[in-house]
């Protein structure tokens, strides 16, 4: 992605996090047991490295398992 892209899509998600971890439950609950790469997939490249660390706070948070064939789903 160039650079507009990258800084208007991560600006865009650091000040609207919550939404971002809204959209991850919400994809989580219509489909349990989701593989991350898909979930990497459906959001815009220029913010992977923030859905990977959400992906890890809520798995510290017990919100989320990340199992060992690198799917997640709700606790």
């Amino acid at each position: 992605h160039c650079d507009y892209c990258r800084t208007h899509y991560r600006n865009k998600r650091r000040i609207d996090a919550k939404q971002l971890r809204h959209e991850l439950l919400t994809i989580l609950q219509l489909k349990p047991k989701t593989p991350i790469n898909t979930i990497l997939d459906a959001l815009p490249h220029a913010i992977k490295e923030d859905v990977i660390a959400l992906i890890r706070q809520l798995a510290d948070e017990q919100a989320i398992v990340i199992h060992t064939d690198n799917s997640i789903s709700l606790a």
